[in-house]
């Protein structure tokens, strides 16, 4: 996408989502399994969360945020985004995902990303 929206050329910027969690975290895998496929000896994650990244047009990394959820009081808290996925609808980002404690594991939520602007190598970024 063009940060400018306006369909000029410029410089491309690409989107990807991380999501950081427990799926490689010790469950019922043998001590082999566990080498194999370099899953972790520890039970629980020390933090799970889902970032937005930002790469330019070579794919390299630019700048990256946690994406948090906003509640009814503009508190903003980090939140479990399981099987997180961006996608654009109406000249807007958006994230759909899955909150199991919350919502159950078989519903998919979406909710609009808003963007606050962020300086990387003296460079605004909107």
């Amino acid at each position: 996408f063009s940060p400018k929206n306006d369909g000029s050329s410029g410089n491309i910027y690409y989107l990807a989502s991380a999501v950081f969690g427990d799926s490689q975290c010790k469950w019922r895998e043998s001590k082999e399994e566990m080498e194999q496929y370099g899953v972790s000896s520890k039970s629980k994650a020390p933090s799970i969360h889902t970032e937005i990244v930002i790469l330019n047009e070579h794919f390299q990394h630019m700048a990256q945020a946690s994406i948090l959820l906003e509640n009814g009081k503009k508190k903003r808290n980090k939140s479990n985004f399981d099987d997180a996925r961006l996608f654009f609808y109406e000249d807007n980002v958006w994230i759909s995902y899955r909150n199991g404690k919350k919502h159950g594991y078989e519903t998919q939520i979406h909710n609009r990303v808003y963007f606050e602007p962020v300086v990387v190598d003296d460079t605004k970024i909107k």
